[in-house]
């Protein structure tokens, strides 16, 4: 492995949730601590949890007690890890890639698999700066603070990677095979005299390197020899003579090893007893011919295994395909696999699927194929939802190939008898347009494979955007991660965005140019690419379409290209709220309905989107493709393409407004064109002109006409939408003339949306499928409800209405 280079982080960020993250640890079967913020000192005694896992109350209170706790691992077989701790300038060489985070210090902890025999905790005895943290061991996580001012970060984070099994240099230098302190009492009780001395010393030592690694000869072997001889030996045997007792037996040991390396293994030539070992287990993982070895289109390999009634689709790198083939194999020869013997065959069948096995792409949640979309539920039977025209339903071993990520959560079972406007009730949406672009827009995450909007609340505190967010979430694409922080890094960021089918940015406050590019990179769709961490020519490749929500106190996004790309909900603060976790009782019970009545309306869409012409869709804006789904998706639930297109047009003018009023160049432009009809100059003599029209703004002017000429070129279509045409003349000697027009946003006149819309039923297909209906309006019988939430931004949570009465 070559040596890290890498730059190293800016300053801390701010107020990470540590409780979450701890919980999030203890969810995976780790034993977690609370660590001083100021130290690596635990704040609590910390012994008993090196033989059990805390409770999550007992996290629960430690962190409210000390909400800013750094989080500690306690390391070994209780949490099944083993840690690496290099410090800044050590080297990783020879260190095989696993699990790793960069520790606030500038170095780097490796997370490795226990191997299931004791390891002790090492000091610098590995190599130089370099610490093993095993049994009886902690280790600080992401995301604590260092004393430095840094936090911990993970680097190939858990949900990302397996954890490697603990190299064999380090296994063979710190497994915990120290003579026991029974058998040292027994040798240093009894005096040795002379005559027996010599004897005495050879069988010593033999068990000395017997039970030692190669490495801990000298270092431990020696100098406990020399410790014995001291206190059992009367008179002392000679040093010379101590040293020629411990070369003879060392050279002995060294031979006995040899002579065992060439039956089991040595410099790559295997024990036959081990290859037909090997042979058997890949003959067990293929042998009724239901698993399928493949790789994926970044050439990974993967299986598809048989478990039980259903199948499972496994990284064949990853824990959970070693952890089935061990269990196969214990069930048919009742014993436990040669972990050498498991290892040769897992890197067969990888051989297999690269080499021999198809390519099949794989899929996070959905896919569409043709004219039928899948949904997996992410549950333990590995079932998926079939849409089509016809109708849905559930389906027990889809053919579609699935992948799965740790953070996902499963999604209910869908009902039928369910109405898609019942989510209305559950956020703070009350304009008509915009609940009419809110649905459209949900049910149309549901449908892969074009670019869609991003959705974006903003408001002010108590306005219940993160309700809004979540809910979201949990309609569509479920996980135990409901919203995120913006990372602070692209290659953060893009790996997060690849890991979510929805994902949802909370409490965004500022939005800077890098994050804006590659938010658009993301929705448009396309590849990307980042180093492995220890490796020079092999690339980790992310194929980039994503579904992204965004909630903050403000409009953060200013750039064109951004806001283009989003649909506004500018939201207003809530009076009325009840308790969140009533709310989201209540949203639970109404969520399987709601899912069915979602899938009726997405098989209507299939059903109405070939009679949906582009054509009759004019001016069609940048994301085109979504807005002619919008157009079936909204004659699906119930209302016309008018009645949207005139919710999106009128919501595209909301960005262009957002635009104009975020960009210094656009304010000085209208205020300078306010008493023009047209003007014609250089764009030298325009930046002079704007620097006097806009004084106030003079700081935040470009400094160069070229620079204006290139802030004008990205507003062009947006000073369009708000009257003023821009154009360049051609030439030697260019010029730039502006025209000012009506503006060409025409509305379209939709007819008035009557709340007693005729229902639209839909017979269902065979017991498996669904009868939908779409109703009108919620009745005028209610009333509204919100929730409070302990955030710091004081945003409500569950907003909305429920029948006059009902009891949250």
């Amino acid at each position: 492995m070559a040596k890290i280079d890498r730059n190293q982080n800016e300053s801390r960020t701010e107020n990470p949730d540590m409780l979450g993250a701890a919980l999030e640890y203890l969810r995976r079967s780790w034993s977690i601590i609370p660590i001083q913020e100021s130290s690596k000192i635990p704040i609590i005694e910390w012994k008993e949890f090196q033989t059990r896992q805390p409770t999550e109350q007992e996290v629960r209170q430690w962190w409210a007690k000390w909400p800013n706790a750094n989080i500690g691992l306690v390391t070994g077989a209780i949490s099944g890890i083993v840690v690496i701790d290099i410090e800044k300038g050590g080297s990783v060489n020879g260190f095989t890639a696993t699990v790793t985070s960069h520790t606030g210090g500038d170095g780097w902890h490796l997370v490795y698999e226990h191997p299931g025999v004791p390891i002790k905790n090492s000091v610098k005895h590995l190599a130089p700066l370099t610490d093993v943290r095993g049994d009886g061991g902690y280790a600080v996580l992401p995301p604590s603070l260092h004393k430095s001012g840094k936090r911990y970060e993970w680097s190939i984070s858990p949900d990302d990677a397996d954890f490697a099994p603990l190299p064999q240099l380090v296994l063979d230098k710190v497994k915990d095979t120290v003579v026991k302190k029974t058998d040292w009492a027994q040798f240093a009780s009894e005096p040795v005299h002379e005559g027996e001395r010599n004897n005495k010393a050879a069988s010593y030592t033999g068990k000395l390197l017997h039970d030692l690694s190669p490495d801990l000869w000298e270092t431990e072997g020696w100098v406990s020899l020399k410790e014995w001889n001291r206190v059992t030996c009367t008179p002392l045997l000679d040093e010379k003579e101590l040293r020629a007792v411990f070369e003879s037996i060392r050279e002995a040991e060294t031979k006995n090893r040899a002579k065992q390396s060439e039956t089991q293994c040595a410099d790559g030539e295997h024990n036959p007893k081990r290859d037909a070992l090997a042979d058997k287990l890949v003959k067990l993982a293929m042998r009724d011919g239901s698993t399928v070895l493949f790789h994926d289109e970044f050439n990974k390999p993967h299986v598809r295994i048989v478990n039980g009634t259903h199948r499972e689709t496994l990284s064949i790198n990853s824990s959970a395909f070693k952890h089935w083939l061990s269990h196969s194999y214990y069930s048919e020869y009742k014993k436990a696999p040669n972990n050498n013997a498991l290892e040769d065959a897992i890197r067969a069948l990888i051989g297999q699927a690269l080499f021999a096995g198809e390519c099949m792409r794989l899929h996070n949640r959905m896919m569409r194929e043709d004219s039928t979309i899948w949904y997996d539920l992410v549950d333990e039977k590995w079932r998926a939802i079939e849409i089509t025209a016809e109708g849905w339903r559930v389906v027990e071993n889809p053919p579609t190939l699935f992948k799965r990520q740790q953070h996902q959560a499963p999604q209910v079972e869908p009902k039928v008898g369910g109405d898609v406007r019942d989510i209305l009730r559950f956020v703070n949406i009350t304009d008509e347009k915009q609940q009419i672009l809110f649905l459209v827009l949900i049910i149309s995450y549901f449908i892969p494979g074009f670019p869609h909007p991003i959705i974006y609340s903003y408001g002010p505190q108590g306005a219940a955007k993160s309700t809004l967010s979540k809910v979201s979430r949990k309609v569509v694409d479920p996980s135990q991660i409901e919203v995120v922080s913006l990372p602070r890094k692209e290659e953060e960021l893009v790996q997060t965005l690849a890991h979510h089918y929805l994902l949802f940015f909370d409490n965004v406050s500022n939005i800077e140019g890098w994050i804006s590019d590659v938010l658009c990179r993301a929705v448009t769709g396309g590849g990307v690419s980042k180093r492995q961490l220890y490796t020079d020519d092999e690339d980790i490749i992310y194929n980039l379409q994503s579904n992204i929500g965004i909630n903050g106190i403000e409009l953060a996004a200013g750039k064109p290209d951004l806001l283009d790309r989003c649909v506004l909900f500018e939201l207003s603060r809530v009076q009325e709220r009840v308790d969140e976790n009533d709310l989201f009782v209540a949203f639970e019970q109404e969520l399987p309905k709601l899912l069915g009545a979602i899938f009726s309306a997405l098989s209507r869409t299939l059903a109405i989107r070939p009679s949906i012409n582009k054509e009759g869709i004019k001016p069609l804006p940048r994301m085109a493709d979504f807005t002619i789904w919008g157009c079936a998706i909204a004659e699906a639930i119930g209302y016309t393409k008018e009645q949207f297109l005139n919710a999106y047009r009128s919501n595209i003018g909301q960005q262009n407004d957002a635009v104009l009023a975020d960009h210094a160049v656009a304010t000085a432009l209208i205020d300078f064109m306010a008493d023009r009809e047209s003007w014609t100059g250089s764009a030298s003599d325009l930046l002079k002109e704007l620097k006097c029209a806009g004084e106030n703004l003079a700081d935040e002017m470009p400094k160069r006409a070229n620079g204006l000429s290139k802030e004008l070129r990205k507003l062009k279509s947006n000073l369009e939408e708000a009257g003023l045409i821009v154009k360049w003349s051609k030439g030697t000697k260019r010029t730039i003339t502006i025209t000012k027009v009506a503006q060409n946003i025409a509305g379209i006149v939709a007819p008035s949306f009557s709340p007693d819309i005729t229902p639209i039923q839909e017979d269902g297909i065979g017991d498996d499928r669904c009868n939908g209906t779409v109703s009108g309006s919620p009745s005028p019988e209610v009333r509204e409800i919100w929730t409070e939430d302990d955030k710091d931004d004081g945003d409500g949570a569950f907003e909305g209405h429920v029948p006059d009465g009902t009891q949250l």
